[in-house]
């Protein structure tokens, strides 16, 4: 067993971690895991953002990994009463800001005893991970649970509604499992007029800023975690409230149907319509229209049995793939908002890489337009759903097709060496390709890599070409020359020799 620990010092390393430094403890022994939290728990707290802290973050998710390894070889992962008492105190003793208190969590869940699961409830409620992400990520894996662990949770866990960080949480997962019917009743039953009155708060707050946003950017960005945050909830209310059937909630959920924020709209819609409400499904139907709302608005038809009051053009194979890009493209991490406007250019029948039988594969060109600016470019959906930031428009629809096709393509026999890294034969076969390549007119090649597909080299370089700059991608045979056309988004060596390697899959794919 490693020991991280000097004399009486807290400060477990005076340099970053590396992943070897806990790479021992998936193999180790329960004592020695015992020893190792036991340890944690006395050197405990350790200042935030320190070299101690990602430490035991290392060691906590190498302890994770270790009983989900032990859970998945078909044994039960064992929290005794002592270990669930270090979990407990080195929990408590830990900041509340820490990258590292929910995985302590996680590790109850995994015991899924009715006493690691009830320790689990009490830690999170009485002092619940600050942020919002981290108590995401611990709810995610309780939805693991089968139908006789639950009952250790609820009604309980319901206590945690008054965090605000817990509630959404909570309620998606009692959402979750009365969905899967493990509850003869939902266990907010008997809470329906507190719930429907949280819901005409947040609902007014909602409202507030759609009709008042704030001006100045940091106002803006403050306003607009509450906004995401006031949404999660009223989704989570919503369901919830549908499914305990109180009548009296109708009012606030066609307060929600007012408001301008499409996910509440559904979500009130979807809700009315399963209370009976003919508002609520008339205004569920109407919403799959929207491709930012189609997909959400498909799933609640098909369970509220209604899927035949839906327009048959909203739920094709075309529509599908266009609101499967949108919801993409709105993603927080890339656009944020769903694009103004989005128009098929392209369907085909192809054989793709990683599928077995050929795929309908849909090409959109997609536009966002803010004040005088505008974006557009070309994103895939069918096999993938997928949108690139280099400047597709000016390439073929052969070439789109393969860009996409080679981003996604991995495989053992397909790999790319950096110059910095040739030696031997990789070494020859790159100066022959230069060579090869200054011959045919090509100059200040800069290499940025050397492809290895399936034994053939490809070399890919930054080149100029009749005093143009651009991108040469060349094997043995051919060339193929992306010029930068002052592009604002021009092709880069990653692209272009995603073009080469997809165009080779599905060429070779689809000549059968």
């Amino acid at each position: 067993m490693v020991d991280y620990f000097s004399g009486d010092s807290a400060e477990l390393s005076a340099e970053p971690p590396s992943a070897w430094m806990t790479d021992w403890i998936i193999d180790a022994q329960d004592d020695e895991i015992m020893v190792l939290m036991a340890q944690l728990s006395q050197h405990a707290p350790f200042s935030e953002g320190t070299n101690a802290e990602q430490l035991v973050e290392r060691i906590l998710v190498r302890i994770v990994e270790r009983s989900a390894a032990v859970s998945t070889a078909g044994t039960v992962f064992s929290i005794d009463s002592v270990m669930r008492a270090e979990l407990s105190e080195l929990y408590g003793r830990m900041e509340a800001k820490s990258c590292c208190r929910h995985h302590l969590l996680s590790l109850l869940i995994q015991g899924r005893t009715p006493e690691d699961l009830s320790c689990f409830a009490e830690l999170v409620i009485a002092d619940p991970p600050s942020k919002a992400v981290d108590a995401a990520l611990v709810f995610l894996a309780l939805s693991r649970l089968n139908a006789d662990d639950v009952s250790a949770l609820f009604p309980g866990l319901l206590g945690g509604l008054e965090h605000a960080q817990l509630a959404a949480p909570i309620l998606d997962l009692a959402n979750y499992f009365t969905r899967r019917q493990f509850f003869e009743q939902h266990p907010a039953e008997g809470r329906g007029e507190r719930l429907a009155a949280l819901l005409g708060t947040v609902v007014g707050r909602l409202a507030q800023w759609e009709e008042t946003p704030p001006q100045d950017p940091q106002g803006w960005q403050r306003v607009r975690d509450q906004v995401n945050d006031g949404v999660a909830l009223a989704v989570s209310l919503c369901d919830t409230l549908s499914f305990i059937g109180n009548e009296d909630c109708i009012g606030k959920l066609l307060q929600a149907l007012e408001l301008g924020h499409r996910r509440v709209r559904v979500e009130a819609a979807a809700a009315l319509s399963r209370l009976g409400e003919k508002q609520g499904t008339m205004a569920l139907v109407e919403m799959a229209d929207d491709p930012s709302t189609r997909l959400r608005v498909l799933h609640y038809v098909e369970e509220l049995e209604i899927a035949d009051q839906i327009d048959p053009r909203y739920a094709s194979a075309e529509a599908r793939a266009e609101a499967e890009l949108v919801c993409y493209l709105a993603e927080p991490i890339r656009f944020g908002i769903a694009p103004q406007s989005i128009e098929l250019i392209d369907q085909r029948d192809l054989f793709w890489p990683g599928y077995d039988e050929s795929v309908v594969c849909f090409l959109f060109r997609y536009e966002y337009r803010l004040a005088e600016e505008s974006y557009s470019n070309v994103g895939i959906a069918g096999p993938m759903v997928h949108a690139l930031t280099a400047d597709l428009a000016d390439l073929s629809l052969d070439n789109i097709y393969s860009v996409y096709a080679g981003v996604q393509t991995e495989h053992e026999e397909i790999v790319e060496v950096s110059p910095d890294h040739l030696s031997g034969q990789l070494l020859s076969q790159s100066r022959y390709l230069e060579q090869k390549s200054s011959e045919a007119g090509y100059s200040q090649l800069n290499i940025h890599m050397l492809g290895v597909f399936f034994d053939e080299p490809v070399l890919v370089a930054l080149a100029q070409s009749n005093g143009q700059s651009g991108i040469l991608v060349t094997d043995e045979r051919d060339s193929f020359w992306y010029p930068n056309c002052g592009n604002a988004r021009p092709l880069g060596p990653i692209e272009a020799y995603s073009i080469y390697k997809g165009r080779k899959m599905l060429e070779m794919f689809n000549s059968r």
